[in-house]
């Protein structure tokens, strides 16, 4: 309703109430003098057109104020609607005129037990995108720096670093028409070692509540060229509860789904992990759940020289 309407009604509301109350009261008053027996008091109407009145008054009071929010909320909708459109254009804009030089991969060349130690070595390929003419890619890692070769349009250089620390960090050098330019390039573990190790995957819901751990999981299992998952569990503990669960589903089916809703004693140190082993002596365990605990793999091989952690 708008102001104007409110404006319109609420004194026409008050003036018709008032007409009724006083010709019901006159007509109160008459039967008062003609009849003895008459009790004004119960059936004065005055708290009942009063009550009435307010009640009236109060809802259109407050249907003027709803829709005055109601109409401040819409248009703050409108400007925001019109912001998300414009920054949407900005964003078509930045994307039109993106500069991006090159994108680069990595590949897993080997990964070999070293003095005790598994050592990853990595190959680093730089796909250039805007660059004409002569240009030198330098990859520098460590204090060694090289020269990367080219092959087909392709640049690329190899590195070694110990996998155990989960992953490693170089800076490419690009040098192209007199300027040179420096960006860090990240090696992720588990994005390096994923084309060779198998691994558990899971998606869904999880939480603790009034000392409840409950799950809907959906859990993956995937293999890879060269080494396949044999055997896997869910494992829950806090320290004084520990419970297992069997995977072989997973591991039969590709997936499975898992509802777990159980009690625990404390949250303080709980988590929940996947372990699982693959047919070449390497042990996996992830911590996939924990209020506490940051999320942590750890690959470890049969003699428990860790492989890999993050």
């Amino acid at each position: 309703m708008s102001r104007v309407l409110s404006v319109i009604i609420i004194p026409a509301v008050i003036i018709l109430g008032s007409l009724g109350y006083f010709r019901y009261y006159k007509s109160a008053i008459n039967r008062h003098i003609n009849d003895d027996n008459y009790h004004e008091n119960t059936h004065n109407p005055a708290p009942v057109y009063i009550a009435l009145g307010i009640a009236i008054i109060s809802l259109l009071l407050s249907n003027s104020h709803n829709q005055v929010a109601i109409n401040n909320l819409q248009n703050n909708i409108s400007q925001l609607s019109y912001q998300i459109t414009q920054l949407n254009q900005k964003i078509d804009e930045i994307g039109q005129k993106d500069d991006t030089l090159y994108s680069y991969g990595l590949d897993l060349i080997s990964l070999e037990k070293q003095n005790g130690q598994y050592v990853a070595t990595v190959r680093v390929n730089v796909y250039p995108q805007r660059l004409q003419g002569e240009t030198t890619f330098t990859l520098r890692h460590g204090s060694e720096s090289q020269v990367m070769v080219e092959e087909n349009g392709v640049y690329h250089a190899d590195i070694s670093f110990p996998s155990a620390q989960g992953g490693d960090s170089a800076v490419l050098s690009i040098e192209h028409d007199g300027i040179i330019q420096n960006d860090e390039i990240y090696l992720e573990g588990e994005r390096i070692l994923g084309s060779l190790l198998p691994g558990m995957y899971l998606t869904g819901s999880s939480e603790i509540r009034n000392n409840v751990f409950q799950t809907n999981w959906t859990i993956f299992a995937n293999n890879s060229e060269t080494r396949r998952i044999i055997n896997a569990i869910l494992i829950i503990d806090d320290g004084k509860i520990h419970k297992e669960y069997d995977l072989k589903e997973a591991l039969d089916k590709g997936q499975m789904e898992l509802s777990i809703k159980e009690k625990i004693s404390s949250e303080n140190n709980f988590t929940a992990s996947i372990r699982y082993h693959d047919d070449k002596g390497f042990t996996y365990t992830e911590t996939v759940y924990s209020p506490t605990v940051p999320l942590h793999l750890e690959i470890t091989d049969s003699e428990g020289i860790t492989v890999m952690a993050s």
